[in-house]
C-alpha cells in the first residue's frame, strides 16, 4: 500500500512492508536509517528480525512496517505488526508495536525510528496520516504497548492522534548509567548494598569454588546447562506444590529464536555473555549484546546453587564492573522491575500504552462484538468464564 501525505513545503510518501522479504526490498536506505538509531537499531536489523519472527508471529499476524520516504531517503519507520484475531473476536485486526504482545523476548525498543530530528514532526504527522487513512481497511484497533514515554516522538504522537487514549503503563524499564565511570557509580550505591554484595561474594568464595567469567559464544554444553536450570526450577516448584512458571524452554519456537538471535549477535561481533560457575558448573548467566557503548541485559537466569548466595546480584555486580571498565556507558536492564534491578539501577524509563478503536463501520461492529463477549465472560453465572476470557485474549 502507498499513501501520499502533503506538508506545507514537502511531500512525504509512506510505504508498507508486510513481510521480511518486502522489508529487504528497502535496500540500503533501511540500514542507513538503523545506523542513526544508536544501540537499539540492532533490534530491527534483518538478522535479528529473522531470528525473532517465529516468536513474534506465534499468534496469527503479519509484519506492518510503515516507512516515511522523501525521494530515495527513508526518513522514518514505524515498526508495527497486525495481529489477526480469530472468529470469536470477529476476525478483528489489532495494530501493535512489533513484538510487544509477548512476555518473554519482547521487543526491547518499540518506538518510531526517525532519522533526522529536524524532520521529526512531519515524519510523525505522516505516520499519523497513514494510520487515519488505513483505519478500518488495515486495522480495527490500535494497541501500542510498552512505548517509551520519554521518547521525543511520544508528545508528537499524542498531538497527532488526539482521539487515542494514552496512559502510563504499569511496567517500566531500568537502566544503569555509567557516564562518570565505575568508581562514581559504585560510590552512589547505598552503603548497605555495597556491604551485602561484598559479604555474599566472600561467603560464596569461602564455601564453594566460584568463577566469574564472560564469553562471546554459547557452547552446546552451556546451552544445555541453561535448559537444565529452567527444568530444575519447574521440578522444585512442583515438589513444593506450587504451579509451574512459564518457561520459554517449554516452547521450541521461543528457545530456538533466543539461540538463533544470540548466534547472529555472535556472528556480528556484538554478543557478550556473563557466567557464574560454581564447582565447575554453570550456576547463573546473563546472555547479552554490547554495541555502541551500550550493554543489553537480555536474558538471565540462575540455578539453586547460585540462589543460595544471591548469585543473580553477584553476577550483575561483576558485569557492571567489567562493562564500565571496558567503556560501556549504559547498561539497559530492559522491561520489568525486580529487587535485583532496583538495587543496581540509577534510572528508570516510564512506558506508555495507547489504545484507539477505528471509527470505520466495519471496525465498529467487530470491536462491539468483542466488548459484548468480554462483558458476558465476566458474568459470575458463567461457568466457563475463565475459559472464555482466555479464548478472547487469543
Amino acid at each position: 500500500m502507498v499513501a501520499i501525505t502533503e506538508t506545507p513545503s514537502k511531500a512525504y510518501q509512506t510505504t508498507v512492508a508486510r513481510s521480511l522479504d518486502e522489508l529487504a526490498e528497502w535496500g540500503e536506505a533501511y540500514q542507513d536509517l538503523l545506523d542513526t538509531q544508536g544501540a537499539y537499531g540492532i533490534f530491527y536489523t534483518h538478522g535479528w528480525l529473522r531470528a525473532m519472527w517465529p516468536v513474534y508471529s506465534q499468534r496469527p499476524s503479519s509484519l506492518h512496517f510503515v516507512g516515511v520516504w522523501q525521494g530515495g531517503s527513508l526518513l522514518a519507520m514505524a515498526p508495527f505488526q497486525v495481529l489477526h484475531k480469530g472468529p470469536i473476536q470477529a476476525w478483528r485486526r489489532v495494530l501493535s508495536f512489533l513484538g510487544t504482545h509477548i512476555f518473554y523476548l519482547a521487543n526491547p525498543w518499540p518506538d518510531v525510528l526517525v532519522r533526522d530530528r529536524t524532520q521529526r514532526q512531519p515524519c510523525i504527522d505522516a505516520v499519523a496520516a497513514y494510520l487515519s487513512a488505513s483505519a478500518g481497511h488495515t486495522w480495527d484497533t490500535l494497541d501500542l504497548n510498552h512505548g517509551i514515554q520519554s521518547s521525543a516522538n511520544t508528545d508528537l504522537l499524542m498531538h497527532a492522534l488526539p482521539e487515542a487514549n494514552f496512559t502510563e503503563h504499569l511496567s517500566s524499564s531500568a537502566q544503569i548509567m555509567l557516564i562518570d565511570g565505575y568508581e562514581s557509580y559504585h560510590a552512589s550505591l547505598s552503603r548497605n548494598s555495597r556491604s551485602q554484595i561484598k559479604r555474599q561474594r566472600r561467603r560464596l568464595e569461602d564455601e564453594r569454588k566460584a568463577v566469574f567469567h564472560s564469553s562471546t559464544t554459547i557452547s552446546k554444553a552451556r546451552w544445555q546447562a541453561i535448559r537444565d536450570m529452567h527444568s530444575e526450577r519447574q521440578a522444585r516448584l512442583c515438589k513444593k506444590g506450587q504451579a509451574e512458571r512459564y518457561s520459554l524452554f517449554n516452547n521450541d519456537a521461543e528457545s530456538g529464536a533466543l539461540l538463533n538471535a544470540m548466534n547472529w549477535a555472535e556472528s556480528r561481533g556484538v554478543a557478550r555473555h556473563y557466567w557464574l560457575d560454581i564447582d565447575d558448573k554453570p550456576a547463573a548467566f546473563c546472555l547479552g549484546v554490547q554495541t555502541k557503548e551500550t550493554y543489553i541485559y537480555y536474558f538471565v537466569g540462575m540455578g539453586p546453587a547460585a540462589e543460595a548466595y544471591s548469585g543473580g546480584s553477584l553476577l550483575l555486580a561483576e558485569l557492571i564492573g567489567k562493562e564500565a571498565r571496558s567503556g560501556t556507558k549504559l547498561i539497559d536492564l530492559l522491561q520489568g522491575i525486580n529487587r535485583t534491578k532496583l538495587r543496581f539501577a540509577n534510572q528508570q524509563r516510564s512506558l506508555y500504552q495507547c489504545s484507539y478503536e477505528s471509527p470505520h463501520l466495519n471496525s465498529q461492529w467487530r470491536n462491539a462484538w468483542v466488548g459484548t463477549a468480554r462483558r458476558l465472560a465476566r458474568r459470575p453465572d458463567s461457568a466457563r468464564a475463565g475459559q472464555e476470557r482466555q479464548t478472547l485474549d487469543d
